[in-house]
């Protein structure tokens, strides 16, 4: 699915959605398990999904390409580190 929204098409219609929904629940709470417990909010993340602290985002590292670039994808996460965790 990746860590952005692709266009709806006819192939992906019925995942569409639930990838939207997805990408909105990690983008607003992903920093609310990284405030409560740092090694969970890391077991979470499977694959090529590293979290970079510096920049508060999720990124995607995929295979180099044939050129020896090495794509990334970022998601980008809102810090609600002041709101409670519920």
């Amino acid at each position: 699915m990746g860590l952005t929204l692709r266009e709806r098409s006819i192939r992906n219609k019925s995942a569409h959605a639930l990838h939207k929904a997805i990408l909105h629940w990690t983008k607003h709470n992903f920093m609310k398990i990284v405030h409560y417990n740092e090694e969970i909010a890391e077991a979470c993340l499977m694959g090529a999904v590293t979290f970079d602290k510096k920049q508060l985002r999720l990124i995607k590292t995929y295979h180099k390409d044939l050129r020896g670039n090495t794509p990334q994808e970022p998601l980008d996460l809102i810090d609600s580190k002041f709101k409670n965790i519920q």
